[in-house]
């Protein structure tokens, strides 16, 4: 099951269901990254105030559309409701851009969890673009004459 099944099916495992579930496990509901919030399955995806800024600039530099709120990036997932990519953007479909940040803001999370790593938004950034530029090159090998 990925990322995006289980937040669709309200079944993503936040600091606030696991402090619902096993408190005596997780001593607080609030978000282990920004420790303000609690971390709800929308704030620990999108919402936290460091993810937001991933959602932002990740947003201003792959989609035409502006970037007024992250029920924008939320409302895409649950909507099936894709924003124009930029003209110049390397040719990627809007799904594969946002899987792959949400994929990077993911992995970021759970490093910083399991591994006491920093969130940082410019590393989390670098990897979105690195992870999009790969895609695009494994597209231009397999589909040479599509692009």
């Amino acid at each position: 099951r990925t990322v995006l099944f289980r937040f669709l099916t309200g079944k993503l495992t936040s600091r606030s269901l696991l402090y619902r579930i096993v408190p005596t496990l997780v001593p607080s509901p609030k978000c282990s990254i920004c420790r303000y919030h609690d971390e709800s399955s929308v704030h620990l995806l999108f919402a936290c105030p460091l993810k937001m800024q991933v959602w932002r600039l990740a947003w201003q530099r792959h989609f035409a559309t502006p970037f007024d709120s992250i029920q924008n990036v939320v409302s895409s997932f649950t909507s099936w409701s894709w924003p124009p990519i930029r003209p110049g953007t390397p040719s990627l479909s809007a799904p594969f851009v946002l899987g792959t940040i949400l994929t990077a803001i993911w992995s970021a999370h759970w490093r910083h969890v399991y591994d006491n790593s920093p969130f940082s938004a410019p590393n989390v950034l670098i990897s979105v673009n690195k992870s999009i530029q790969f895609l695009c090159d494994e597209s231009r090998l397999l589909y040479p004459a599509t692009l």
